[in-house]
């Protein structure tokens, strides 16, 4: 029978119960279900169901996040662009995030008027984010830090609480809002807030600078501080080296302040080296340009580590530490080193670290740490209005200045912009890649004192293109060179038969500078081939481009 309380056909027991109860039974069998009354029934039964809080939270947020992006670098992160205060902001999805369910929180409290356990937005949180991850429309992009260069058009992230940056095309600059139309900016606790610039400086601040910091090439070192503010492309990094009392902690810690300012006092901005791969991702994840001091040495694996960050590399992380699961991660970061006497002695990183040596400061000469602060305070905000004037008209003459020139260097974005920026400061066409490639040359010297392979093979080729000479023979040849030039003879082979091996570890050198080396094993006899039968012979080829072979046949 039809129990109208209970809303359904009741039997047996049931039917007993719902009589007891005093229910409005059909007794008499005069009411017919009909589909409307079957989907009435049910969405009744629905309606009195208690909703699950996460299912409500997932939905109240799902439309309040403007913008969502799975990082372009690491896909397994993603980023949302909300609202808070009356401005836009950019959150982390991650239920370890204290951010993200602070957000969800507050927001679903004031909207909602109901309040819910940090464990339940966490768990709205984590869905939100799975569902982002396994879309396959969802949009992957680039995630910024501090700077974007995108589309012609420069932001800078000052750090503003109200979330306001700096956009730089070629005809203005302006302070505009963040928003789901702005590149997809993230904070992390390394991103301190920046002064205001001034677009109107007074007189040359980045000249009062370089002169309080005594810089060694200074015309370079601007340049290459303006450089540093262009995303998204390569640029070497930064080489401070000098004694004690020198000043490299405090420039190196001003020269950050500048770019991306991780806190208001020196010690803020500058970090040891960390050890292996997964720290130095760590630490290079939390800022746009790290500094680091004290380094005193440079083994093979750092300096690579170093290049891949420079020119954009991928890294191998562990997505935890109890399983084997791996993801990779790419980063492109602008870096600055500084040390005593630190020797970069591969030819990767030689060729894309500018050094600047700084010269102890004589004890008349000497400033006290408030005089430096107070003069760096004082110029910051006509340096940075400078630098951002200087950025805006490189971006209205860098298609003509790459017209300009041919000829670039191995890091070739550095050199079209690097002349770019110098022409913009006031400077002659074509002088800056004088300044840059000199400097790299005195690298390379410093490299060839740790191993002297190119200036021994020269020696053995003279003016010949290509020779073929017995291991022995080469052996002698370079062994004595390197004796009458005073190269270090202890990163030399101790013996013909270890020539293969030193050949093999400084392949990098041998081709930055077009010089090929193969082995083989003499078979033929004494009288034909002119080497003793059996032995070790080597070729050595100075390799001519054929680009190079045509400009040398057209005159060019």
């Amino acid at each position: 029978m039809w129990c109208f309380n209970c809303k359904i056909d009741q039997k047996l027991d049931q039917l007993i119960l719902c009589k007891e109860l005093g229910h409005d039974i059909d007794s008499e069998g005069l009411f017919t279900i009909t589909n409307y009354d079957v989907n009435k029934m049910k969405e009744t039964t629905e309606e009195s169901k208690p909703k699950n809080p996460v299912t409500i939270l997932a939905k109240f947020a799902t439309p309040l996040m403007t913008k969502i992006i799975v990082s372009q670098s690491d896909n397994t992160r993603v980023f949302v662009v909300v609202k808070m205060n009356n401005h836009f902001e950019t959150i982390e999805l991650d239920k370890k995030n204290p951010k993200a369910y602070d957000w969800l929180r507050v927001t679903a409290f004031d909207t909602l008027k109901q309040m819910y356990s940090e464990e339940t937005c966490g768990n709205a949180i984590g869905f939100l984010r799975a569902k982002a991850l396994m879309k396959e429309e969802s949009k992957r992009d680039e995630i910024h830090l501090r700077v974007a260069y995108v589309n012609g058009e420069i932001y800078y992230d000052l750090g503003r609480p109200d979330w306001k940056i700096i956009k730089i095309t070629r005809d203005e600059i302006t302070l505009i809002d963040y928003s789901k139309d702005t590149p997809m900016f993230i904070r992390t606790p390394k991103i301190a807030q920046q002064v205001e610039p001034n677009f109107r400086p007074e007189g040359n601040p980045l000249d009062e600078y370089v002169k309080i910091c005594r810089m060694s090439n200074p015309e370079l070192y601007k340049v290459h501080l303006i450089s540093m503010f262009l995303a998204g492309m390569p640029m070497p990094a930064m080489g401070m080296r000098g004694h004690a009392g020198a000043s490299k902690s405090t420039t190196s810690s001003l020269t950050k302040r500048i770019i991306d300012p991780s806190g208001i006092k020196n010690e803020d901005n500058l970090k040891s080296f960390p050890h292996g791969e997964d720290n130095f991702v760590t630490s290079l994840y939390s800022s746009y340009f790290s500094g680091f001091e004290n380094i005193s040495y440079i083994d093979v694996e750092t300096s690579n580590m170093i290049c891949r960050a420079i020119t954009g590399g991928s890294f191998e992380k562990r997505a935890q530490y109890t399983n084997g699961d791996v993801y990779a991660i790419s980063l492109m970061r602008k870096i600055l080193i500084n040390g005593v006497d630190f020797t970069i002695s591969q030819s990767d990183l030689a060729d894309r670290t500018i050094i600047y040596e700084l010269e102890r400061i004589l004890e008349d000469h000497r400033k006290t740490d408030k005089f430096i602060e107070d003069a760096f305070q004082r110029l910051l905000p006509d340096l940075l209005g400078q630098i951002f004037l200087t950025l805006q008209k490189v971006l209205g003459t860098i298609n003509e200045v790459e017209k300009q020139n041919r000829i670039l260097p191995r890091m070739a974005s550095f050199g079209i912009y690097g002349e770019a920026i110098y022409q913009a400061l006031g400077h002659k066409q074509g002088k800056f890649l004088e300044l840059y490639n000199d400097s790299i040359k005195k690298n390379l010297e410093n490299l060839y004192d740790s191993n002297p392979i190119i200036p021994c093979l020269e020696y053995v080729l003279g003016d010949e293109n290509e020779r073929t000479i017995q291991a022995e023979n080469l052996y002698k040849q370079i062994t004595g060179f390197a004796t009458s030039e005073g190269y270090t003879t202890s990163k030399l082979p101790k013996a013909p038969n270890g020539l293969h091996n030193w050949f093999m570890r400084s392949k990098t050198l041998l081709d930055d500078n077009n010089i090929k080396v193969t082995k083989e094993i003499n078979k033929q006899s004494k009288a034909v081939s002119g080497f003793t039968p059996n032995a070790t012979i080597y070729n050595i080829k100075r390799i001519v481009s054929t680009q190079t072979a045509l400009d040398n046949e057209l005159g060019l």
